[in-house]
C-alpha cells in the first residue's frame, strides 16, 4: 500500500485532502516501519511545493517518526522540505535510540524491544558510544586518583603537628617528660641534698634552739674523786 501511494504521490493534481484520506486507510498496526510512508510523503512534498505550512503538517502527522529507520532518520534530519516541528520528532527519537543503546551495553539484559533497536545499527555506529563510556570511566578513575592524593596530603601536614609535644596535650600546662631518660640514681638526689645542708650549716654547728646531749669525759670524772 505505501508502494502505490508513493507511486500517486508525484502527482501534482493530487490534492492534500485525497493524499491524506488515501493515508489513513493504512491501519498504523500493519506498518512495521514507517519508511515507506516517508517516502510517500517526501515525494509528495516535493511534487507540492506551494501547499502551506499548515498542510505540511498534517501530511507528516500522518507518519509515526519512532518508526523510521536509522537511514531514513539520517535523510529526514537533513530534509528541507519537512516541517521543523517533525526534524525535532526525529532527532528526538534518535537521540532515544542512541540511549536505550547505551544503556544495553551497560546492563547484561536487554529487552527485547531494545535489542531490535540495537540490530538496526551497523557494528560501527556503536563505536562513539563505546568511546564515551571509555571516556566516563577515565574521568571517574581520575577522580579516583585525585581524591587519593588529596587524603595523602591531608596525612602528612596532619603528621608534624601531632610528633611535637604541646604544653596543652600535658595537664596543667606542664610538659611531661619523655620516657626514654632513665631516672636519677639515689645517690646523686641524696648527695645533692648532703650539699645543700652543708652550705647551711659549714662548720656543722646545729642551731641555736637544737639540745645537744654531752656525755663527760672519764678524766673529769676521775678527778672529781
Amino acid at each position: 500500500m505505501e508502494s502505490y501511494l508513493a507511486e500517486i504521490a508525484s502527482d501534482r493534481n493530487l490534492p492534500v485532502s485525497k493524499f491524506i484520506g488515501l493515508t489513513e486507510l493504512i491501519p498504523e498496526q500493519s506498518r512495521i516501519t514507517e519508511d515507506g510512508m516517508y517516502r510517500a510523503i517526501d515525494i509528495y512534498l516535493k511534487a507540492h511545493p506551494t501547499i502551506t505550512d499548515l498542510e505540511r503538517k498534517k501530511v507528516c502527522s500522518l507518519m509515526d517518526c519512532q518508526k523510521l529507520s536509522r537511514e531514513a532518520c539520517a535523510h529526514a534530519a537533513q530534509n528541507d522540505r519537512l516541517p521543523v516541528q517533525t526534524v525535532v520528532q526525529v532527532l528526538y527519537y534518535e537521540q532515544q535510540r542512541l540511549r536505550d543503546v547505551m544503556n544495553g551495553s551497560m546492563s547484561s539484559g536487554t529487552s527485547p524491544s531494545i535489542s531490535s533497536r540495537v540490530n538496526l545499527y551497523p557494528p560501527t555506529d556503536i563505536h562513539p558510544v563505546s568511546d564515551e563510556l571509555s571516556s566516563l570511566k577515565r574521568e571517574n578513575e581520575d577522580l579516583k586518583l585525585e581524591l587519593v592524593k588529596m587524603k595523602m596530603r591531608l596525612k602528612e601536614i596532619e603528621r608534624p603537628s601531632s610528633a611535637v609535644p604541646s604544653a596543652a596535650s600535658s595537664p596543667m600546662g606542664i610538659i611531661v617528660p619523655s620516657s626514654d631518660k632513665p631516672p636519677l640514681p639515689r645517690k646523686s638526689f641524696m648527695n645533692s641534698v648532703s650539699k645543700k645542708l652543708g652550705r647551711l650549716y659549714p662548720f656543722g654547728v646545729p642551731p641555736s634552739g637544737a639540745k645537744a646531749r654531752t656525755r663527760p669525759s672519764k678524766d673529769r670524772r676521775h678527778s672529781i674523786s
